[in-house]
């Protein structure tokens, strides 16, 4: 019976069957570091939970040579500058020294089981970390930290249960990433057009303007400073993590945020967040120190100039993780013709992130919830061997299925709503009604040029699941209603005079159905 269970209490340093504290090779050596092709070296940033399996930087044979290879399944987790952060180890991978690798007893611990409880520990971890400039947990402390756990049987059990929230914060995770994609490509589709380029300096109604730096109000009152981006781009609508700080008129008339000022980080690590938009905001708020104001003229689009900058305009002007605050101003963007279309479009865009995000955390919290059933509030957290607790844990879990199939069809339902929003043109039209369009032209070159931005557009679509290829076809000088019905059809020919094939798509059938399914999966998806 599950409340028969019998629970072991143990130390992870009891536990680990072999413990790996990694490490970085010279970087004067470059034959250590490679592009590809090299066996991956996981950094505390590579960490983001789940199964790794990939990483930004890869070690080649050389630099292999003078490193410890951590085998496939075991659990990483950071433990200097950025704390517990936790992960599987998908294959192999090098670490640096950031990062600690535990293969636990393959008779003991399950890898997953694993990384679930060091994920519930991060508090405890933190408060491990050492005073110092950058925190760093060392091995002994992470060896002492105890841990209780149930035979294997139990813990696939609970694993499986664990996995169910885990998997819609996934998904949750998923849609935002397409949002983000989706405004990738139509910001490099408008720059692709796009011939006019103005200093930034050009487009100001006001300097730029570095933020307040200011003490909290020992009282709690005052004005509410932002001083972080808490989110990756999108609108600053809330200001409830603001400390709040008191300030005179003059501070309060010059710090002032109004809706559509830019706000950007003065420092901004790879894959953080560089900016944001100011939406309505609940009550006045003043700009802090460790961002800077950019409030441009009426005639500029604040929304395409931060989608230029948080897509590909902004590596220029984040060098070693800082702004560039010298170059700021002389620094050419590009300017559509229609910004304002752009921005009706970047709106609409932001209005789904916002439902978007709002997935993510409540997954989140879900995920959490579930970790803080498990590993506090059960046997988990320390309680006596043989516990009889431990069968109604299971049921408390088991409970859990019936909110999580809700959320699921929730997130499912936006999902549907979201493709169709994707799967319009701007005036409208189907997506397929696209690469006629683009078709149409003056001259060879722009049908061929419109014919590849369809064809990228639609490769883009497929990589979401929304289209699928059809057997390629001729690619017609004109379109069909334009040409007369008594003369033969003309292709597109190459040198030797053979028609051109090019692939074609169509709507993914199944997401025009009316029930339900998770983000990026199958209707027959069951939790």
């Amino acid at each position: 019976m599950a409340g028969d269970i019998v629970w072991t209490q143990s130390t992870l340093g009891d536990i680990v069957e072999e413990w790996i504290v990694g490490s970085t090779p010279p970087r004067t050596d470059t034959k250590c570091f490679i592009r590809e092709g090299g066996t991956p070296w996981v950094r505390a940033e590579d960490v983001k939970n789940g199964t790794l399996y990939e990483t930004a930087e890869q070690i080649s044979e050389a630099g292999g040579r003078r490193m410890q290879l951590v085998p496939a399944n075991a659990v990483l987790v950071t433990t200097a500058g950025t704390i517990g952060r936790v992960a599987v180890a998908g294959r192999p991978v090098f670490c640096n020294q950031a990062v600690q690798a535990l293969s636990f007893r393959r008779d003991t611990i399950l890898p997953l089981y694993g990384c679930y409880f060091l994920r519930s520990r991060r508090p405890l971890l933190l408060q491990l970390a050492n005073g110092t400039t950058i925190p760093n947990v060392s091995k002994g402390k992470l060896k002492s930290v105890p841990i209780c756990f149930p035979p294997v049987p139990a813990q696939e059990r609970m694993i499986a249960q664990m996995r169910m929230p885990e998997m819609l914060h996934e998904k949750a995770e998923e849609l935002q990433a397409l949002l983000k994609k989706y405004l990738l490509a139509l910001t490099m589709h408008e720059i692709r057009r796009t011939k006019v380029y103005k200093p930034v300096g050009e487009l100001l109604a006001e300097a730029p303007l570095t933020g307040l730096r200011a003490k909290a109000s020992p009282t709690g009152n005052g004005v509410p400073l932002v001083n972080k981006l808490s989110r990756d781009g999108g609108r600053l609508t809330d200001l409830a993590d603001c400390r709040r700080v008191l300030v005179s008129e003059k501070q309060l008339s010059r710090y002032r945020l109004r809706p559509m000022d830019i706000l950007l980080r003065n420092s901004a690590s790879s894959g953080s967040a560089r900016g944001i938009l100011v939406g309505e905001l609940p009550e006045e708020a003043l700009i802090g120190g460790n961002l800077t104001r950019l409030r441009l003229h009426p005639s500029c689009s604040p929304a395409w100039l931060l989608a230029w900058l948080l897509g590909p305009g902004g590596d220029r002007l984040y060098i070693g993780g800082k702004l560039q605050k010298q170059m700021l101003q002389q620094y050419r963007v590009p300017l559509p013709e229609d910004q304002r279309a752009f921005e009706r479009r970047l709106l609409l865009y932001l209005e789904l992130e916002d439902r978007a995000v709002q997935f993510v955390e409540r997954a989140q919290a879900l995920f959490e919830s579930v970790l803080d059933l498990v590993f506090f509030s059960g046997p988990a957290a320390g309680g006596v061997p043989g516990d009889r607790t431990a069968g109604r844990l299971e049921h408390n879990l088991a409970r859990l299925s019936v909110p999580m199939s809700l959320f699921l069809q929730e997130m499912s339902q936006f999902q549907q709503e979201l493709y169709h929003l994707l799967l319009k043109s701007e005036d409208g039209q189907p997506v397929h009604t696209l690469l006629k369009q683009l078709r149409r032209g003056s001259g060879r070159r722009e049908r061929a040029d419109g014919i590849q931005d369809a064809l990228s557009a639609f490769a883009l679509l497929e990589q979401f699941g929304l289209v699928e290829q059809e057997s390629p076809q001729k690619i017609p000088l004109r379109p069909s209603d334009e040409q007369p019905s008594s003369a033969e059809q003309q292709y597109v020919t190459d040198h030797n005079g053979r028609p051109v094939l090019i692939d074609t798509y169509k709507p993914t059938g199944d997401i025009f159905e009316g029930s339900a399914y998770a983000a990026g999966a199958g209707q027959s998806t069951e939790l």
